[in-house]
């Protein structure tokens, strides 16, 4: 009788786990807000950002690739959502992209120069988010992975 008594005051205390403080639910205009403002954030950001030089020698030929800029970005087709492993999955794609650049080619004692606009159409983007906590209780965002 000793022993049914355990069994059921240890059941019983397993049943009575704390519960969670609070609950929140985000609700899917609650991700469309986000998957927006963060789309707004990203398109400002890549059109910010400066990227690296380019050069390199391949024989006599000789190559300068520099003063990169994105001129354009169209972000059309785009879906955020929760992941178990990640906490947010970003997926863009048939985004286009402009850039603006200048080269510079030596081939020999031959010499082009000038600046280029280019595109790129079909651009697709996956990057898993991790969602953390900084010691002040900020909402801190981590990029987990990218391809």
């Amino acid at each position: 009788m000793v022993l049914l008594w355990a069994l059921f005051l240890a059941l019983l205390a397993g049943a009575h786990a704390e519960l969670p403080g609070c609950k929140i639910r985000v609700t899917s205009a609650a991700l469309d807000l986000v998957k927006q403002e963060g789309l707004r954030f990203l398109e400002q950001e890549l059109e910010t950002i400066t990227i690296p030089d380019v050069y390199g020698a391949k024989g006599h030929f000789y190559y300068n690739i520099s003063d990169v800029r994105v001129t354009q970005l169209h972000l059309i087709s785009s879906e955020l959502h929760f992941q178990p492993d990640q906490d947010l999955l970003l997926n863009i794609s048939n985004a286009s992209l402009g850039l603006h650049f200048r080269r510079q080619l030596l081939y020999w004692f031959l010499y082009d120069g000038g600046y280029i606009n280019a595109s790129a159409e079909g651009v697709s983007i996956r990057t898993g988010l991790q969602l953390s906590q900084d010691s002040s209780g900020r909402i801190k965002v981590s990029n987990v992975s990218c391809e």
